[in-house]
């Protein structure tokens, strides 16, 4: 028996080359390096705020209530971090710093001035700055700045009680429009607070105010009372 054969045919099989991108995929690659370039450059600056910002002496041990004692030196990273990229956060933490420093001082009446400019819905900001203007007599500007303070936050309890107190004191210089915010401050303060408007009312200089706030609270419906029952039905 002849013995079997098994022929295997050899074909060429190409050799690999390295692919060269063209013209059009490397403009593809070069558009995709700057975005990511750009999104660096965009991204490091706001890292490097936060950084500083985050690390400021008060703000690492209460993002709410600076130390009056590290004001100064609070002060000067939240500089540092503003330098870097500017941001609400550190504008308000800065105008506390500074009233913890000194009340009331024109630093903070710049910052909450600059701050209430590129971001003005923040009733509180604007009632501490009612609150500066009219310790420096500038009555009209308070008024001013207590009523930027209705219009972003009518119902706020938290500040509605010291945003009576200082229209109280503007209340002679209200025109109708202003006088309807400050009766409707009136009830709605009394609704949410009733006992610290009490106390508002027992303090020298708002005795005078005394007879206009009790024509105001005997006034209240029986729809405002039956919400101050159930709100303070839970407390």
């Amino acid at each position: 028996m002849a013995p079997m054969v098994i022929t295997v045919t050899m074909t060429d099989t190409p050799r690999s080359h390295n692919v060269r991108p063209t013209g059009a995929q490397r403009l593809a690659i070069l558009g995709l390096i700057a975005i990511a370039l750009g999104v660096a450059a965009t991204a490091l600056p706001r890292m490097i705020a936060g950084g500083l910002f985050a690390w400021a002496p008060s703000v690492r041990e209460n993002a709410t209530f600076p130390r009056a004692n590290e004001a100064s030196e609070t002060l000067a990273w939240l500089a540092r971090s503003q330098a870097w990229q500017p941001s609400a956060a550190a504008k308000i933490y800065a105008a506390l710093s500074f009233h913890a420093k000194d009340k009331a001082s024109a630093e903070e009446r710049d910052t909450l001035i600059d701050l209430l400019a590129h971001s003005p819905l923040r009733p509180q900001q604007w009632l501490d700055l009612g609150q500066i203007f009219s310790a420096e007599g500038n009555r009209e500007r308070a008024l001013s700045a207590w009523r930027m303070s209705i219009f972003t936050g009518r119902i706020l309890p938290s500040i509605m009680v010291d945003r009576l107190d200082l229209g109280l004191s503007l209340k002679n210089l209200m025109q109708t429009e202003d006088l309807r915010l400050l009766d409707e401050q009136v009830r709605l303060s009394f609704i949410l607070r009733p006992a610290h408007v009490k106390r508002l009312l027992t303090l020298p200089q708002n005795a005078i105010y005394t007879a206009y706030c009790r024509e105001i609270i005997t006034a209240l419906s029986e729809t405002d009372i039956d919400h101050m029952v159930r709100i303070h039905a839970l407390h």
